[in-house]
């Protein structure tokens, strides 16, 4: 599942949680992309604990990130100085 589009694809009917059998279960809409007829949809199942180290391993992606980007502002600010 992309997650960034989750929100959206939730509001357009497309992706929804529900319990199943005593387990959270992510389902989501399918099409046949030949003819766009509507197969089963494609189920799975979302711990919590899954979900939020995903959302940690993000958060620590967004943060190198951050961290790269602000190095890399402070190179170009030195360089400028030249």
């Amino acid at each position: 599942m992309n997650w960034s589009k989750y929100s959206a694809l939730k509001a357009d009917g497309k992706a929804s949680m529900a319990k199943e059998a005593g387990v959270v279960v992510l389902s989501q809409k399918r099409w046949n992309p030949d003819n766009g007829e509507a197969l089963d949809d494609d189920k799975s199942v979302v711990s919590l604990p899954a979900l939020e180290a995903d959302k940690a391993r993000c958060d620590a992606q967004i943060a190198s990130a951050k961290a790269q980007s602000d190095g890399l502002k402070a190179a170009i600010a030195d360089h400028k100085k030249l």
